[in-house]
This record gives C-alpha cells, sequence and structure tokens, in this order.
C-alpha cells in the first residue's frame, strides 16, 4: 500500500509513483504545510523553470486539515495559470489535443484544494488512459509500517533528489530546452504537451527504471 500526498498537478515522479502497481491512497487528513506541491506545480516557461500556485485559505489557520483547505477566487488565479500554460506550451506538438482537456478544467470551481486536486489528477489519468487503484486516506495517521510505504513527503520538492538526477538519463523532447537545456520532473503536464499519448509510456519507462535501481519504485 502506497500512501502519497495530494498534489497539484502532480510532477512525472509522483506518476512513476502511482503507477509502480500498487495500491495507492492519497492522505485527505494531513494538516496543510504552505510552500509545497500540494498547491503548486512546475512548467517550463520561456524564461525556464516556472511555478504556478493556487491561492488557498485556511479556515483554522496552521491546523487546517488539507481536506478543509479553501480554494481562494479572490484573485483570478485560474486564468493566469491557462495564460502561462498556453504561452508556455502553444506551439508544442500536442498543445491542442492536450488542451481541449486541461483548458475546461479552468472553467470549473472548487471550493476545496483537495477536490481541485483530485479533478486534475483523474482528467489527467483519463487522457492518459490509465486506471491505476487509487483511494483515499480515511484519518490521519503520523506514520506508516510496512507493508505500507509512506510517500507523503513527495509533497516537498526536496523530496526524491536522487529520482531527478534519474529522470535526467531518460530525457524527452521540450519546447525550450534548446535554450535551458532538459529540465526533468515538471509537471506532468509538460510531458502530455510535448509526448500526448507517449507519456503514459515514458512514465512506464520511468517506473522501470526506478524499480531497476531499487528493487521497487522509491
Amino acid at each position: 500500500m502506497l500512501i502519497l500526498p495530494s498534489v497539484y498537478l502532480p510532477n512525472v515522479l509522483y506518476f512513476a509513483e502511482l503507477l509502480g502497481g500498487e495500491r495507492v491512497l492519497i492522505e485527505h487528513h494531513e494538516h496543510y504545510i504552505k510552500q509545497t506541491f500540494r498547491n503548486r506545480c512546475e512548467i517550463f516557461g520561456a524564461n525556464g523553470r516556472l511555478a504556478l500556485t493556487v491561492p488557498v485559505r485556511r479556515p483554522h489557520g496552521n491546523h487546517t486539515p488539507i481536506g478543509l483547505v479553501e480554494v481562494d477566487y479572490a484573485v483570478p488565479w485560474r486564468n493566469v495559470h491557462w495564460r502561462s500554460i498556453k504561452s508556455a506550451y502553444g506551439t508544442s506538438a500536442y498543445f491542442e489535443f492536450v488542451a481541449d482537456v486541461l483548458e475546461p478544467l479552468f472553467g470549473q470551481r472548487h471550493g476545496r484544494l483537495i477536490d481541485l486536486n483530485m479533478a486534475m489528477l483523474g482528467a489527467v489519468l483519463g487522457f492518459m488512459g490509465l486506471r491505476p487503484d487509487v483511494g483515499a486516506t480515511l484519518a490521519f495517521e503520523v506514520r506508516y509500517d510496512a507493508p505500507h510505504r509512506d510517500q507523503r513527503g513527495m509533497a516537498h520538492k526536496a523530496q526524491g533528489r536522487s529520482g531527478v538526477e534519474l529522470l535526467r538519463g531518460a530525457p524527452y523532447y521540450q519546447v525550450f530546452a534548446s535554450r535551458h537545456g532538459f529540465m526533468p520532473n515538471l509537471s506532468i503536464i509538460d510531458l502530455l504537451f510535448n509526448e500526448g499519448l507517449g507519456a503514459a509510456a515514458h512514465v512506464q519507462h520511468i517506473v522501470e527504471l526506478l524499480r531497476s535501481r531499487s528493487g521497487s519504485p522509491s
């Protein structure tokens, strides 16, 4: 059993974990922590790595469970995110194909961050034709013992640095790579816009690389 955090438009390593073959539970009860991938993702823009952040409200301050964190629509972040995505990937090979799936999501309004994240995740998995065994945690656990694998730390950028180095050895085409070089482990949408339906095979390749390195995805 694999425990993953709720993340906004997750990165490639997150998807490699998700598709590693284990039953997955996504954490719905931990306290929300700022400045993590729970409410942000990274894409590849003309000037390099670009972070997109969803503004949120925490009704109970620092002790707000992620399941109660609210999306803040006081600022037009949905328009900003979509304009940034279009600017970054408008010339990519599969832009129109992927945009048909993603753009409508930015017209939807989700009260809770957890619902926004799950909607985005479900749409991406549907586009890729994947149906991993995914559920939600029922309560918060400080730690999980074997055979569970606790990967909730993937919400933090510092987690998985060794995995990122592995991804450098499995590059794919990126629109602005000629300016900045290949950037590994961006949001899955970077892979989708550049590889289309080939994204699923690329992620599966990453799963196999992780297995060959450690015996199981990590």
